[in-house]
């Protein structure tokens, strides 16, 4: 009879987002279980597991195999060639015949980061898809292909390669076909595991992984088998060797269409290559709670000539039953007993605890092979200068030590990813280990507690841990395996697989949350920086019309908008807006977003989705587009996009957050942020002065309520990123009354009045982390209004420096002082032009008083601004 690895020898997979049972779809319900009070019952409670097994014939005997043990494989040599290595296609031929993009797809530095092609079908009859390029006729250039070698590169290096091969193009779909990848050691050629797959449109599909250590020895096997050609796992087999190649240890599962663990089975061989072995067995019903558990023990002959057998109530060991037998296998003795008190700790783990510690590495080699990509993508991001000076960015603004502490932990995160990785490249934990103790459990090398919790506090990405098990399995001490086997037992549960599977569900998911989930440390700290720098929550400037140098000396902080220029194609002297251009993304990211160190606003309202019912989501698709690819060309970019997040609902505010407005807010929030929120580092939303209430002490009521929610949906959303709303210098038109035509804000396009800016940052202060000044052209800045809305700025900075260091302060008296003195110097000077005007005009006139009357105005204007400006800075110094 043909093994299972004879059935897939030599044939690898591209590795992709394998198929598997969610423990989340088990189903739990209580049910009666079968206590065991004689060794008669040796139908291994059959009717009470009985399950769906694969319909394909040409499986009966495989699947037979699968009860207890698998044969040995034979030795292959570490870099077996693909069975279809003969008939590959010409590359170059081939790539001649594909589209332009497949062809183009380098990395940032301009080298190559992948040639694969991945193949999609579209009702089984034509391919829709190669490669991110759609098309509905490329039946020419697939029927050239028999088969098509893959290459994966790192930073220039080869780190794997793959094969599809097919049995035939039928109609352009192969009935069956069967692909293989290899991944290698870190910056070596060794192979360190080989991937097969096979996949057909009728019967059950395979997949098989072996893996090897540094000097090309075979460490271990594992065979996956899934249920008709559906994402559903039925059993999973794996096969540890020891270093002459010997199985040491083997075990099976078996689950039910519910994806639960249902049998298992494990035999271990004390003696390598000997038939002396003990197998466990064990049965779970469909809630997960044991039902039976026995121990069979074999001679070196391979005869059977011991049983223990445990009954179980309610998952819990009530009985045990022994059986001796002769030189025959003949039962010769057998007793009942209650079970030891110790049960429960003694057959813990269920199964050979050496196989379990390989089935531990089985599944975390698969966990690492599988993101591979996410390490070079998590060593391409860098580290702000802040990052390095936290410590004495913490001290000088004196944080609570809760505060404090969670800035702390979030560099930590980041540290420990990028050190991880770094570890990951080269293969040595070594240092990572001793570094980052702390941040790990001493036995399995799990995070820590602290450490899982802090993560998932923050809606951080988990990433895949350092465990030790290949470490302690090497080591051969039967006393460190049975530790850690049961510390992994009490995390891991039986299925290990599927906790690591968890974790990585989506490779590209993955890599992508853990890029993300850098930049909100980097967020996090950048604001903190600025706080410090600011002497509270930083205002940026986006003040259009008015020379920026005048608000940079009252403390604002510049901020980088990006607008149509940055996403669209500029033609005929108008921009292309149908769609995010990527050529020109790139183009603005490689020569002018070089600054790693400031904060991005995307600013793209063609697509507003404020106000559209329902969500329209092929406006977020083009926003989020706009994201991306900013982070595509450099992940490092802090970004964020203007009142997108979370939608600008006055209205649903005032109502409460009972009322049902204000719940579809939330709901429509929800919808935005799913489809948006890990594409972005900081949350603008829009706290405009849209409503008038009766007197000027209402309308700042209001806007407060506005403000407040809107802030506090904004934290609900935003998951740890910084939340800096935008402040606009005039009140909001808030529309236009279609029958007068007049704004339906009375004060609509009217200067804001400097108290009640003055009022709003101090509120922000205390809310935000940050805020935003804006201004559009539609109003002329003048004179008057910078003197005023920017005393407004200067009285709310000085307000909140008072306490702080008397060098700051000295700084900030000194700018002050110096703009004070300029603003009066120019008023002065051009009272004294006015006047000599008012003097030529009175001299040369007779009788002609319009001229006069209109210069002597404006020397009265001037007179007052010139008063105003002189009781504002009495009231500053006061």
């Amino acid at each position: 009879m043909l093994s299972w690895y004879h059935r897939v020898k030599g044939l690898i997979s591209v590795v992709g987002r394998r198929a598997r049972a969610s423990n989340n779809s088990r189903r739990r319900h209580a049910r009666s279980t079968n206590n065991i009070e004689s060794l008669e019952a040796r139908e291994y409670f059959a009717a009470d597991v009985a399950l769906s097994v694969p319909s394909a014939a040409s499986l009966a005997e495989l699947t037979a195999t699968l009860g207890i043990e698998l044969p040995q494989p034979e030795t292959v040599a570490a870099t077996p060639a693909p069975v279809c290595a003969a008939s590959v296609t010409n590359r170059d031929k081939l790539l001649t015949n594909l589209p332009a993009p497949l062809i183009s797809d380098l990395n940032y530095d301009g080298r190559f980061s992948s040639e694969d092609l991945v193949l999609y079908y579209q009702d089984k009859q034509t391919v829709k898809w190669l490669r991110g390029v759609e098309s509905d006729n490329l039946d020419e250039t697939l029927d050239l292909i028999s088969s098509l070698q893959l290459l994966g590169y790192e930073t220039g290096n080869t780190v794997g390669t793959a094969m599809l091969c097919s049995s035939g193009l039928v109609a352009n779909l192969p009935s069956s076909s069967t692909t293989v990848s290899r991944a290698y050691y870190p910056g070596t050629s060794v192979v360190r595991s080989i991937t097969s797959h096979v996949q057909s449109k009728t019967d059950p599909r395979y997949r098989a992984v072996r893996h090897f250590d540094r000097q090309g020895k075979l460490q271990s096997d594992s065979f996956e088998l899934y249920r008709d050609n559906l994402n559903q796992l039925y059993s999973r087999s794996f096969t540890e060797y020891d270093t002459s190649g010997n199985i040491r240890a083997s075990s099976t599962q078996v689950f039910d269409e519910a994806g639960q663990l249902r049998r298992l089975t494990s035999t271990a061989y004390p003696v390598p290559s000997q038939a002396s072995r003990t197998t466990d067995v064990w049965f779970f019903d469909a809630s997960g709670k044991t039902v039976s558990r026995k121990t069979i023990y074999y001679d070196s002959r391979g005869i059977e000539v011991g049983l223990r057998q445990f009954g179980f109530d309610g998952g819990k060991p009530i009985s045990v039953a022994t059986g001796t037998y002769d030189s025959n296998g003949q039962l010769v003795a057998q007793s009942i007993l209650p079970a030891p008190a110790d049960a429960n700790e003694q057959f813990g783990i269920g199964y050979s605890q050496s196989a379990y510690l390989a089935q531990i590495d089985d599944a975390y080699a698969q966990a690492l092979t599988a993101t591979e990509s996410a390490v070079v993508q998590v060593l391409r991001m860098n580290q702000l200068p802040s990052q390095s000076n936290l410590s004495g960015i913490i001290s000088q603004l004196n944080l609570p030590e809760a505060e404090a502490s969670r800035y702390r932990r979030l560099q930590h995160y980041f540290n420990v990813l990028k050190n991880l990785s770094k570890s990951r490249l080269t293969g040595d934990y070594t240092l990572f280990y001793k570094d980052f103790a702390n941040s790990l459990d001493p036995v399995t090398g799990d995070w820590a507690a602290w450490f899982s919790n802090f993560v998932e506090a923050e809606h951080l990405t988990m990433p895949i841990p350092p465990l030790t098990a290949s470490v302690v399995r090497d080591t051969q001490d039967a006393t460190k395996i049975a530790s850690l086997a049961n510390a992994y037992r009490q995390k891991l549960g039986l299925n290990p697989q599927s906790y690591l599977e968890a974790l990585f569900e989506d490779p590209v998911a993955y890599e992508q949350g853990l890029l993300e989930s850098l930049r909100k440390v980097k967020s996090n700290i950048k604001m903190l920086e600025l706080r410090a720098q600011s002497g509270g929550a930083p205002v940026f400037d986006w003040v259009i019309g008015v020379d920026s140098a005048q608000l940079a000396t009252i403390g604002t902080q510049p901020l980088v908008a990006l607008t149509s220029h940055y996403f669209f194609p500029y033609v005929n002297g108008k921009y292309i807006l149908d769609e995010v251009n990527e050529d020109v993304v790139r183009e603005r990211v490689e020569k002018s977003l070089t600054n790693e160190d400031a904060i991005y606003l995307v600013n793209i309202e063609v697509w507003d989705i404020n106000g559209v019912d329902p969500v329209p989501m092929d406006y977020i698709a083009q926003l989020r587009r706009a994201t991306d690819l900013l982070h595509k060309y450099n992940p490092n970019l802090l970004v964020g996009y203007y009142r997108m997040l979370p939608q600008r609902a006055p209205n649903a505010t005032y109502l409460g957050e009972d009322s049902p407005a204000y719940k579809q807010w939330q709901e429509r929030n929800d919808i935005v942020a799913d489809a948006m929120l890990d594409s972005v580092d900081v949350i603008f939303p829009s706290l405009y002065v849209l409503h008038l209430g009766e007197d000027n002490e209402t309308t700042e009521e209001r806007w407060k309520t506005f403000a407040t929610e809107s802030i506090r949906e904004s934290r609900r959303i935003a998951e740890g990123r910084p939340v800096v709303p935008f402040l606009m210098l005039y009140y909001h038109r808030n529309g236009f009354d279609p029958t007068t035509g007049l704004p339906n804000n009375l004060k609509g396009n009217e200067w804001i009045e400097p108290e009640l800016l003055y009022n709003q940052m101090l509120q922000l202060d205390e809310l935000a982390d940050g805020m935003v000044l804006y201004n559009d052209r539609y109003l002329t800045w003048n004179t008057l209004v910078t003197t005023e809305l920017a005393g407004a700025v200067e009285l709310f900075h000085q307000t909140r420096l008072k306490g702080t260091n008397d060098a700051m302060r000295a700084r900030y008296d000194t700018l002050m002082a110096a703009n004070h003195s300029a603003l009066l110097a120019k008023l002065e000077a051009e009272k004294t032009v006015r006047l000599k005007q008012f003097e030529q005009s009175r001299a040369r006139s007779v009788g002609d008083t319009a001229q006069a009357d209109a210069i002597a105005a404006e020397i009265q204007r001037l007179e007052l601004e010139i008063s105003r400006m002189v009781d504002l800075w009495t009231l500053l110094t006061a």
